[in-house]
C-alpha cells in the first residue's frame, strides 16, 4: 500500500498510465472506433475507392486523417505506377494498427521472456558444465545481429509466401500456418535473438540465491528441486525479468507499429507518393 501511494504521488507515473491505458483502449475498441467493412474478417486497411490518382488526399468527411494510395501491385504487361490503385483510409489503419502492434509486442515479449527465464533458471540452478555451456551459447546469440537474422529468414522462408505478380501459389502446411498466425520474419528474429538479457539476469539471480541460508535449509529438510524452484527461486528472481518485459512490450509494440503492421505500410506508401492533394 505504501509503495502504491509513492507510485501515484509522481505526476509522470500518471502520464505513463494514461498513455498505456489509451493504447490498450484503442486496441480493444477498434471495432467500434473504426468499424471494418467485413466484421467477420477485419482488415487493417480500408479501401475507399479505385483511382489512377496516386497521391495522398487531405482529411475530408469520412476520412478524418485523409487517405494515402495503396502501393501498386506488379502486373504483367502494365508498367509500374500506370495502373489504377485504391486509397487507404489513414484513420482506420492507425486504429487497427494499434491492435496489431500490441499483439506483436505481447507475442515477442512473452516468447522471449519464457525462453530466457527458463534457460537462465535451469543453467543457474544446475550449475557446472551445463551452466557454462548455456551461458556460452547465450554469448554467441548476443554477438549475432538480429538484422542479419531478418534477412536470412526472409530469404529462406518468408520470400516464398508472397508472389510479386499476385498469382496463386501452393503453400505447405507450415507456410500456411505462418500466414494464418500472421508471423513474419521480424517477429521470429526478435524472438530468437532477444531472450539473452532474460537468461543473463535470471542466471545471475539464481547463482546468488543458491547461497542463501533458507535455500540450504530447504535442501537439508529434503525438499524436492521442484518445490525449491517454485517456492523460493521463482518468487524472488522474477521481479527484474518482469521489469524488463514491461520495457520490451513497449519496444516490441513500437517495432510492430513501424514495420510489420498497417502503420508501417502507410508510412512507406505516404513517403513514396510525394505531395498531398487538397
Amino acid at each position: 500500500m505504501i509503495q502504491a501511494r509513492r507510485f501515484f504521488a509522481h505526476r509522470q507515473n500518471w502520464v505513463g498510465l494514461f498513455l498505456v491505458g489509451l493504447f490498450f483502449f484503442l486496441a480493444i475498441a477498434a471495432p467500434w472506433l473504426a468499424p471494418p467493412l467485413d466484421p467477420e474478417a477485419p482488415s487493417e486497411y480500408k479501401e475507399l475507392k479505385s483511382t489512377f490518382y496516386q497521391l495522398p488526399n487531405s482529411p475530408r468527411p469520412g476520412s478524418p486523417l485523409g487517405t494515402v494510395p495503396k502501393p501498386p501491385v506488379v502486373s504483367p504487361g502494365i508498367p509500374l505506377g500506370q495502373g489504377h490503385s485504391y486509397q487507404w483510409d489513414v484513420y482506420h489503419t492507425v486504429i487497427w494498427g494499434t491492435r496489431s502492434a500490441l499483439r506483436f509486442g505481447l507475442i515477442v515479449t512473452l516468447s522471449t521472456a519464457i525462453i530466457g527465464v527458463f534457460i537462465g533458471l535451469v543453467s543457474g540452478y544446475t550449475g557446472g558444465w551445463l551452466n557454462g555451456l548455456l551461458m556460452r551459447t547465450t554469448d554467441i546469440f548476443l554477438v549475432f545481429p538480429p538484422i542479419a537474422a531478418v534477412w536470412v529468414l526472409e530469404r529462406a522462408i518468408f520470400s516464398h509466401l508472397v508472389d510479386p505478380f499476385g498469382m496463386p501459389i501452393e503453400l505447405t502446411a507450415g507456410q500456411q500456418l505462418l500466414l494464418d498466425w500472421k508471423i513474419d520474419a521480424i517477429m521470429v528474429s526478435l524472438i530468437l535473438f532477444s531472450w539473452m538479457p532474460y537468461a543473463r539476469i535470471m542466471n545471475g539471480m539464481v547463482l546468488q540465491m543458491k547461497q542463501e541460508t533458507y535455500v540450504e535449509a530447504a535442501r537439508a529438510l529434503g525438499a524436492s528441486h521442484r518445490h525449491i524452484i517454485q517456492r523460493h527461486f521463482l518468487p524472488n528472481t522474477l521481479s527484474p525479468a518482469i521489469v524488463l518485459a514491461a520495457r520490451d512490450i513497449g519496444l516490441g509494440s513500437g517495432t510492430g507499429r513501424s514495420t510489420g503492421t498497417g502503420c508501417g505500410a502507410l508510412s512507406v506508401s505516404g513517403a513514396g507518393s510525394g505531395s498531398v492533394s487538397a
